[in-house]
């Protein structure tokens, strides 16, 4: 048999001090004194406790807030930096970053259908900020290069003119 044991204390009337008492079954055990009276001092101790639950739940369901149009431009340039920085070819030459904007703007969407305005904003700003980081990185790798190409080229053309110089 399995017995759950109940712990509670309770101020003696008498003395004020704390009395413990510990029984199985809860508080209505012969053995619990004054069971009846106890379980409605239970009662009344308990439900103030649910009543704040309650109100801490539906109260944050309560504190969701629409997204407003200028969160909702945000998060539409935040996918219009993504779309650039992959024109830019930032899936070769910074995927991490890519990949962080991405997934940052597939949070602010979860939280646009929780209608959670702060963390939509924020997910949506730091969406486009990788996004953008992401395509500063891609085109400066890009143009690097270009750059390396030309320099690969003009040192080639420095030769042929030498070898022509030497063959005059």
């Amino acid at each position: 048999m399995v017995h759950h044991f109940f712990f509670a204390s309770f101020f003696s009337p008498r003395y004020n001090q704390p009395k413990i008492y510990l029984c199985h079954n809860h508080w209505q055990s012969k053995s619990f004194r004054g069971g009846h009276h106890v379980s409605k001092k239970f009662f009344f101790l308990c439900v103030p406790f649910f009543i704040v639950l309650l109100i801490f739940f539906f109260g944050g369901l309560a504190g969701a807030q629409d997204i407003s149009p200028a969160l909702q431009q945000e998060f539409a340039d935040a996918k219009a930096a993504i779309e650039a920085a992959q024109k830019a070819q930032a899936e070769k030459y910074s995927p991490e970053d890519l990949k962080k904007a991405q997934d940052l703007l597939i949070t602010a969407d979860n939280a646009k259908a929780f209608k959670d305005a702060v963390k939509f904003a924020q997910a949506s700003r730091l969406a486009r900020a990788y996004a953008e980081l992401s395509k500063a990185i891609a085109e400066l790798k890009s143009e690097e290069e270009k750059l390396a190409a030309t320099q690969e080229e003009l040192q080639k053309a420095k030769g042929e003119i030498e070898r022509l110089k030497k063959a005059q």
